[in-house]
């Protein structure tokens, strides 16, 4: 009843044998709601399989193949047939979440809380279930035997009255049966149809579960098992308030679980994540209520997409930073926001004291926005405008729509851990740096009367052979498996502390019940991660390999040509010095880097394009696009922090800088310091100038720092001895550029630009003594060196103001050659 028998036959000539074995194998793998693992020494069953799922798109891998997994991942995305070849007796932990299906747990739910509120109405789902399946096979039997009875009979069948009397009590017990079956479908359809009753619940339960197993996209050890969070799931149910109303009863169970959720995963998360799993929760429920939208969802995770300048500028040039202004521009692209920009530059002065607020969130938008937003579009002016305020937006949306006590974790508790554990389950702690939870262990155990049998093992330098003989290596994801089948005593606990690391295995970290061990962080802390949202994917929007395939055309676009050397190589040859052979560095730099996007970028489109199977890398590049971030690889070059599309521009700027430099072979009046990759070697080039010129060694030269009062434009002519630097900016101070010193900065101000820089070689003992604040000036806002670079470029002396130098040390004051946007 699986099958037509023309089905069967196209099998066949697909490959499958004829036989019944073989046909019910068939009948297994095409209708069963499990992944099939089939034995196949002969491959027939792989044959058959690659004729069945050949117009499909079927992808074979073997999982000795390296990045087997992302073929798998994208496979299982595009909703294309896999067949996974040769693997071996123990699967990779890595498969289990494409081989739990879903609609199994589902299944599991639904018959919980259907269980739980209505037992009759799930026993009789259980004898249908039994009863249907014995009466479709008694049914075949008695077709079976009325086809035997008349195939057998010799001569007229009217003239044996046996035969007669056995067909007709055949014939009546099969439409007695057949009745009976008719009957039994029909009632399970009823009995279906009043189970659907409780399946919003089972769908709010789906949600949270799959939220959780995505949790590992932050930390490799969050891990939750299936059946943990069913055995959640039911006690919730059993645990939550009864009500007379269907509807006020599904409520009360979808309340209580959703907070049993919050509390069981915040106890195994890190503070810092904490914020970000609540987040999700709410933000799931309300796209599955259909009350988010899509675009403006993506917006606020990932920002505009990457586009080039629309020519527009910054009417609030005075006190908006461009950043900002791009993310409205970026903004104006959604149908809500698209008179955003016209709002800013009617209302400059309301909008300018909106954004000096303390907390600019609880003040109402200006223009009447306020009126016309509701939360999520207020989130996305806010972080478009103050994105410092962002973490304080999420607090306050998630206690409105889930309430405060989903932004208060719970303090942790070690006693209700103890007594909701067993003894075949393992206790972890995870551990961040500087925490350690024995204390708290061994007053448990003193509280519990069980400090006597306590035994604590340090796996540390010198216990190797104790470690051995307990099994605490690799034997112990095999011992914790085996705990359940051994039955250990009741009061026996396996307690386990652990730093976070990607290898510690995953099955230990599913069959335990985790707990996180930190010192108590402040509110800043607890926000360092809040942009590590995983892409939330809305129904019916586009995959993420289309998105990113869309926006490849922008990125090159905005990707400039190589730089033609052939020029700047003939006139170093006729008139070589230390300058020309930097900007020939520089420019080979840089070509090199443009050769490595613009391959990165073609192996993108082709792997998205099933040209090739992705790399590591490209599938990081792949990453780092969706996400609007640079892909390390184009990072090698030079150091930046920025956003991609403000990368590209920045990419822009520095390679017209070379460019028109070699252009005219003529040194510019001022140069851009960020914009050389190896800025230290072109300070480096204006000493040797100066000291060929001079005919002095250059050991003899240090740097004398006059900041202009002049603007950019005042300066037609380049200086005769040294280099005008511009483009850097002031952290932690402001510039008074009348008295040319150091001051406080501004309210709101978090960079001040500084006028353009006279780098001046002279000579040591020509140098002016003078009280001064000798400033670091580092690549970017993050103060710390990488591989094959210092933190800091050089330090420029800049004058203290009414203050002490001391005072600009302890304010932390630094100069940036770049900034985040």
């Amino acid at each position: 009843f699986l099958s037509k028998s023309a089905l069967v036959r196209d099998w066949n000539v697909q490959g499958l044998l004829s036989d019944v074995f073989s046909t019910e194998n068939g009948l297994i793998i095409t209708h069963g709601n499990r992944w099939p693992l089939i034995v196949d020494p002969q491959g027939q069953a792989v044959e058959w399989i690659q004729h069945l799922e050949k117009e499909k798109g079927l992808k074979v891998i073997v999982n000795q193949t390296p990045d087997y997994l992302q073929v798998l991942e994208k496979a299982v995305q595009a909703g294309k047939p896999v067949l996974l070849q040769n693997v071996q007796e123990n699967l990779d932990p890595s498969l289990n979440p494409f081989l739990n299906k879903p609609m199994t747990g589902k299944a599991r739910l639904l018959g919980i809380v259907v269980r739980n509120e209505q037992p009759g109405l799930e026993e009789q789902k259980d004898n249908l279930a039994f009863n249907i399946p014995n009466d479709t096979k008694r049914l075949q039997d008695l077709n079976d035997q009325i086809l035997s009875l008349l195939n057998e009979a010799s001569g007229s069948l009217l003239e044996d009255p046996q035969v007669i009397n056995t067909l007709h009590s055949c014939r009546a017990a099969a439409k007695q049966v057949s009745e009976q079956l008719e009957g039994s479908k029909r009632s399970i359809l009823q009995v279906d149809s009043a189970r659907e009753a409780y399946r919003p619940c089972v769908r709010r339960a789906s949600i949270f579960f799959f939220i959780m197993t995505s949790m590992t996209l932050i930390d490799p050890m969050y891990q939750f098992s299936l059946d943990a969070y069913i055995s959640l799931f039911a006690r919730s149910v059993e645990s939550s308030k009864g009500d007379s109303s269907l509807e006020a009863r599904i409520s009360n169970i979808n309340d209580d679980h959703t907070y049993a959720v919050y509390r069981y995963t915040c106890r195994a998360l890190f503070e810092a994540h904490k914020l970000v799993f609540t987040f999700q929760m709410c933000t799931r429920l309300l796209t599955e209520a259909g009350e988010l939208h899509a675009d403006e969802f993506s917006f606020f995770l990932r920002g505009g997409n990457v586009e080039k300048r629309d020519g527009t500028h910054n009417p609030c040039v005075n006190w908006l930073p461009d950043s900002s202004w791009d993310n409205i521009t970026a903004l104006t692209n959604l149908q809500k926001f698209k008179d955003m920009g016209t709002s800013l530059e009617q209302n400059p002065e309301d909008w300018k004291s909106w954004l000096t607020q303390a907390e600019p969130e609880k003040t109402p938008l200006p223009g009447g926005w306020s009126i016309t937003c509701d939360d999520l579009q207020k989130m996305l002016i806010v972080r478009s405008l103050r994105p410092d305020r962002v973490a304080s937006c999420i607090t306050s949306f998630v206690v409105k729509h889930l309430g405060p006590r989903f932004v208060e974790p719970p303090v942790l508790n070690m006693k209700a851990v103890l007594e909701e554990s067993s003894s075949w389950t393992p206790l972890i702690f995870v551990l961040s740096p500087g925490a350690d939870p024995t204390d708290a262990l061994l007053q448990l155990a003193e509280a519990s009367g069980m400090s006597r049998h306590l035994h604590t093992l340090y796996l540390g330098q010198g216990q190797a052979l104790v470690a051995k003989r307990m099994l605490w290596t690799s034997e112990l994801d095999m011992l914790i498996q085996q705990l359940r089948v051994q039955k250990p005593h009741p009061h026996f606990r396996l307690w386990l502390s652990t730093s976070p690391h990607p290898e510690f295995p995953v099955g230990i970290l599913q069959a335990g019940i985790k707990m996180t061990v930190e010192p108590p962080q402040g509110l800043k802390a607890s926000m360092k991660h809040l942009y590590q949202l995983p892409a939330a994917a809305a129904e019916g929007a586009d995959s993420r390999e289309d998105r990113v395939l869309a926006l490849l055309g922008d990125v090159r676009a905005q990707i400039p040509a190589q730089m033609n050397t052939d020029r700047i190589r003939s006139f170093i040859q006729e008139n070589p010095s230390p300058l020309d052979l930097v900007l020939l560095q520089e420019m080979l730099t840089y070509n090199r880097l443009l050769e490595t996007v613009s391959s990165t970028l073609v192996e993108l489109e082709r792997g998205i394009r099933d040209l090739v199977v992705m790399s590591p890398t490209t599938e990081e590049t792949l990453n780092c696009i969706y996400h609007a971030r640079v892909p390390p690889l184009w990072q090698e070059a030079y150091p930046s922090l920025k956003p991609l599309a403000a990368w590209t521009q920045d990419l822009h700027q520095r390679v017209d800088q070379l460019s028109r430099w070699a252009e005219t072979t003529t040194p510019p009046v001022s140069f851009w310091l960020s914009g050389f990759s190896r800025p230290n070697g072109f300070l480096t080039a204006v000493l040797q100038t100066t000291a060929r010129q001079n005919e002095i060694s250059m050991d003899t030269l240090s740097w004398e720092f006059i900041v202009s009062t002049l603007d950019d434009i005042s300066l037609v002519d380049p200086p005769k001895v040294g280099v005008y630097i511009r483009g850097l900016y002031l952290e932690g101070a402001g510039w008074d550029v009348s008295n040319s010193c150091l001051v406080e900065a501004e309210p709101m101000q978090m960079f001040c630009p500084i006028p353009t820089i006279h780098f001046r070689p002279v000579e040591n003992h020509k140098k002016k003594s003078r009280s001064v604040y000798l400033c670091p000036c580092y690549y970017y806002p993050v103060r710390a060196g990488r591989a094959g670079r210092e933190a800091s470029v050089v330090s420029i002396e800049l004058k203290s103001g009414a203050v002490t130098p001391d005072h600009w040390i302890r304010r932390g004051t630094a100069l940036l050659m770049s900034l985040e946007n």
